[in-house]
């Protein structure tokens, strides 16, 4: 681990207890957003983490990114 990635990976210790999945980057290609691309892979992981019963949380500086 490098040192400037280190809050990242200290900080949902911290407050997200237990077992936690982190999605530390999704980025799609400006010429192939908005075609859903990022939902259907984020769609497909929630599902599986709301069965197995697993937490997960956003986090953005982007606020265009709180609906998704």
């Amino acid at each position: 681990m490098t040192h400037v990635a280190e809050p990242n990976d200290r900080l949902p210790r911290e407050h997200v207890p237990g077992h936690r999945w982190f999605l530390s980057v999704l980025a799609v290609d400006p010429a192939y957003q908005h075609h859903g691309h990022a939902t259907h892979l984020v769609n497909g992981m929630l599902i599986r983490l709301d069965r197995d019963r697993i937490a997960c949380y956003a986090e953005t500086s982007e606020p265009v990114v709180l609906p998704f």
